[in-house]
């Protein structure tokens, strides 16, 4: 769900968000959520998407299970314009019915996706606290059941930045002098 305009509310798991436009909602299927705009009212365009792409795009790590609220900087907003631009093309293709528009419906499902998935939250960086904070996420992630490059996905690192911040809090894997 993408929030273009005004404000609200994004409640996950028992824990509520404030959200401000412009933001990304990831909402996933099985996980309790709730949402809505505040009293003066919010501007949403969604898009529901299922399917074995949506399945590799998920194991790919492009949606962050995460942080499911994507809050974005006012200079990204011009980006999503391009996924919203995508919207009047998409409602057209689903409306046209058929073969030809459920294809062509899927491959404007998954450019919006696509742009969207551009504006992830902040991950970690190098500065200082980066990577106690990457191995405070890994601990809290540290029991489901994912590969290594789904975790790295989730928590919005390369794999070689997730090794690099396990070795240096462990001194594992370390080469000696």
């Amino acid at each position: 769900m993408l929030v273009t305009e005004g404000s609200g509310y994004f409640s996950l798991d028992g824990k509520s968000f404030e959200v401000r436009a412009p933001a990304i909602m990831w909402l996933f299927p099985g996980v309790s959520h709730g949402y809505g705009p505040g009293p003066a009212g919010w501007k949403e365009h969604w898009l529901l998407f299922i399917g074995p792409m949506a399945r590799a795009m998920d194991e790919l790590g492009c949606f962050s299970r995460n942080r499911p609220l994507v809050q974005l900087d006012d200079d990204q907003e011009v980006d999503l314009e391009e996924a919203l631009g995508l919207f009047p093309a998409l409602r057209a293709a689903l409306g046209s019915g058929g073969p030809q528009g459920d294809l062509e419906a899927a491959v404007l499902c998954q450019r919006v996706l696509v742009a969207a998935g551009k504006h992830r939250p902040k991950g970690f960086d190098e500065s200082e606290g980066g990577a106690e904070h990457l191995l405070s996420e890994l601990r809290e992630t540290a029991h489901l059941p994912l590969t290594m490059s789904q975790l790295a996905a989730s928590l919005e690192v390369s794999i070689p930045e997730l090794r690099d911040a396990v070795q240096a809090a462990t001194g594992e894997g370390q080469k000696s002098w």
